[in-house]
């Protein structure tokens, strides 16, 4: 019978260290190791945190039948389950809008994924996140830039002095930062062009937003024309830049989609094209192809415009692209800088085109939001003469009701 017992003992033995040998609870560690470094995770009461804490208890519950016999697995399972109820997690992962305020934003230029970018600067020129470029000096009023659940912002365009009502430029750009749970306060920035020049604080006198020693909202001074405002738990930094009376800003995010739930018609008005990041000025007069072609058709486009707007250059073609091309710009900007030099005649208007292609470069900017079907809206002016500059005023009207209207059929077709 002892026998019969030791031979018993002994097979178990052998399956327990079989099973022994199965017990990966080291790979569950070191997922859960990269996970935090990799995100910079605060240990607390946030979604990523959270997140990572179930992925790891997931990881251990898959090793269970092989680690029933390890002291360490119990432990594990017994500390990480308790940190689950203490940061109250089941809750936190549950409510989707809970805030998550745990991702360094210093680590954006080493992440991998689509990072995007819109740049409105010069004499009102805007590069879009969709990665389309226009060129709107005529635009009057306060626009929409980005309007979402973490912030808006406005730019405010108006003449360029009493004596020129013909060219506009950005008279003031008005940043909110929403409040957000357990994550960041409410802040705002607004800075116009005849200030003398950009504070590096909110309107209330702060710097942070959030916790002081990892603010999930900062402004700091970059240099003294420009200041960065960065949003830490959405991934993305806004630059502000002043040239004595020119202002200019660039957005850079790591994740519309996902961020700024540009496809969420909860939190973009979709009805609503007055938001620049995202549409440009289409439903305004733009001079995009003045450039779209040899020198000889840019300059007789550049005289079909000056005609029929009774705009007068203060520069010519050739002594503008000279200084330009000086500039080390390139494409867009190049384009921007020639039409700024022409018409405006003020250095100023052209300083922030160098640092905001740069910025492009630095964070390798694909601009590869998905192209949407707006190539048509440039087909109005193809040929700019008088006549069809005057009936494009029409045609904005008809193409913006045409746009809606394809919108809500849209909208209508994917809620069914």
């Amino acid at each position: 019978m002892d026998f019969r017992i030791c031979i018993f003992i002994l097979m178990l033995s052998k399956i327990f260290s079989i099973y022994g040998k199965k017990c990966k609870l080291y790979k569950c560690s070191i997922n859960y190791s990269k996970d935090m470094q990799r995100n910079k995770v605060n240990i607390g009461s946030n979604r990523l945190f959270c997140k990572i804490i179930e992925s790891y208890l997931n990881c251990l519950d898959k090793n269970l039948n092989y680690c029933m016999g390890n002291l360490q697995f119990h432990t594990l399972k017994t500390i990480l389950t308790k940190q689950q109820e203490y940061f109250n997690c089941k809750n936190i992962i549950k409510n989707k809008k809970f805030s998550h305020c745990s991702i360094s934003f210093n680590e954006l230029i080493k992440i991998k994924e689509p990072k995007y970018y819109c740049a409105i600067f010069g004499g009102n020129h805007i590069q879009t996140f969709y990665g389309y470029t226009f060129h709107c000096p005529f635009s009057v009023g306060t626009y929409t830039a980005i309007s979402n659940n973490y912030l808006s912002i406005q730019i405010t365009f108006d003449y360029l002095n009493y004596n020129n009502k013909k060219l506009t430029v950005i008279k003031k750009i008005s940043i909110i930062i929403n409040k957000m749970s357990n994550c960041t306060h409410r802040r705002s920035y607004t800075i116009t062009n005849d200030a003398k020049n950009l504070l590096a604080s909110f309107n209330d006198g702060m710097t942070y937003g959030g916790k002081r020693l990892k603010p999930s909202v900062e402004i700091k001074k970059i240099n003294s024309t420009s200041i960065q405002i960065s949003l830490n738990h959405i991934l993305t930094k806004i630059n502000l830049y002043k040239f004595n009376t020119s202002l200019s800003i660039s957005i850079l995010t790591s994740n519309v989609k996902n961020n700024f739930k540009i496809l969420n018609d909860t939190v973009v008005d979709n009805y609503n094209w007055n938001h620049l990041c995202y549409h440009g000025c289409m439903m305004n007069f733009s001079i995009n192809n003045l450039f779209k072609s040899k020198s000889n058709n840019v300059i007789n486009n550049l005289e079909n415009f000056q005609n029929c707007y009774n705009v007068k250059p203060i520069n010519d073609f050739v002594s503008s692209k000279d200084i330009c091309k000086s500039k080390n710009l390139k494409k867009f900007y190049l384009e921007s800088c020639i039409f700024d030099m022409m018409y405006y005649g003020n250095s100023s208007y052209i300083m922030a085109n160098f640092p905001i292609q740069q910025q492009e470069k630095i964070y390798n900017i694909k601009n590869n939001l998905r192209k949407q079907n707006l190539k048509f809206s440039y087909n109005l002016y193809q040929n700019l003469t008088c006549t069809n500059v005057q009936n494009s005023q029409v045609y904005n009207v008809f193409l913006d009701k045409f746009i809606q209207s394809i919108i809500i059929l849209y909208y209508f077709l994917h809620k069914l």
